[in-house]
């Protein structure tokens, strides 16, 4: 391109624009190359420091009395207390403690301050968890629909269930992954009606809107009990060991919308504060999968993995200090 716009004495701007755009894309994808490649080197490193370096770095922040971990001290004993009759261990604790946090019929408006490096985390756990709960009550919806009027019962096999999954995912997801499922309720009651009756049934698509702008809200009590199942359901496949580990096994960092800071060789997001070093955590890969229904059943593992994720960090981080 820069030959060509400059072999004439004529020189062509278009053709010296296009070269300078494609030199710079070269030169970026070299910077993202050895970005990657720094990370890959580092890798070992943060590993191995991650569990000490953020106990030196709140150590310090104590001394200079920076941040106090008083309310979450206070957060823990209170669970701890709650739960004394259970003869929990200090890491089921823990476990309880932090998976209450992703409520949103009881929803925590602050959280501890030990968690500080892990908010974001937290957001988007809870809001996987309202995705989930959202999806059982669309089939809930979806089987009701089909008893009460007496419809072909292949319709609840799994084939059928996991493309209703796949709908629900195209109506309620927007461009950058996020799902939205209050201003999209009156599209998924009328693609199911639609879906079940071949029909545009005004009544029925009445029926199950208000039906889901009910129940789809956190107060209500059935949002509540299924909300309350499912951390029944999470809770005994929430690692308990007490062993705590300085180390690491691998590095992951925060995913927003759950789908954009991946690090690959293609995408690098490298965050410069401490948060990189944060976000180091264990992987528990040998931990028993949770078996539910099918339309949830992925997203559901994907959480537990995540959860356990943070909450191995968390206490091999603070373990000492909730005990104390």
């Amino acid at each position: 391109l820069f030959h060509k716009s400059c072999n004439n004495e004529k020189i062509e701007i278009n053709l010296l624009i296009e070269g300078f755009k494609t030199l710079f894309l070269i030169l970026e994808a070299m910077k993202l190359d050895v970005a990657n490649h720094q990370i890959r080197i580092l890798r070992p490193l943060l590993c191995s420091s991650a569990v000490s370096f953020e106990k030196e770095y709140f150590k310090n922040a104590i001394k200079r009395n920076k941040i106090n971990f008083t309310n979450s001290i206070i957060w823990y004993k209170r669970n701890l207390n709650n739960l004394k009759s259970k003869n929990y261990n200090s890491r089921e604790i823990l476990n309880y403690s932090i998976l209450n946090l992703l409520s949103c019929s009881n929803m925590t408006r602050q959280f501890p301050n030990s968690l500080n490096f892990d908010n974001t985390r937290l957001l988007l756990l809870r809001a996987d968890i309202r995705h989930i709960i959202c999806t059982k009550l669309c089939l809930i919806l979806y089987k009701t629909l089909i008893f009460q009027n007496n419809l072909d019962k292949s319709l609840l096999n799994n084939e059928n269930i996991l493309n209703l999954k796949s709908e629900i995912l195209n109506i309620i997801i927007d461009d950058n992954g996020n799902s939205k499922w209050t201003k999209n309720l009156k599209n998924l009651s009328i693609h199911l009606i639609n879906k079940l009756f071949n029909k545009l049934d005004s009544d029925k698509i009445e029926f199950a809107n208000n039906w889901l702008i009910n129940q789809t809200q956190p107060s209500s009590k059935v949002y509540s009990l299924l909300e309350s199942k499912l951390f029944e359901k999470i809770f005994p496949f929430l690692d308990n060991s007490t062993k705590q580990s300085e180390t690491v096994s691998s590095i992951v960092t925060t995913n927003t919308n759950n789908n954009n800071n991946n690090i690959n060789t293609n995408n690098v997001n490298i965050n410069t504060t401490a948060n990189t070093i944060e976000s180091s955590i264990i992987v528990k890969s040998s931990l028993p999968k949770i078996n539910d229904e099918i339309i949830i059943n992925d997203e559901l593992n994907n959480i537990v993995e995540r959860l356990n994720q943070l909450i191995e960090f968390n206490y091999n981080v603070f373990g000492e200090m909730y005990n104390s």
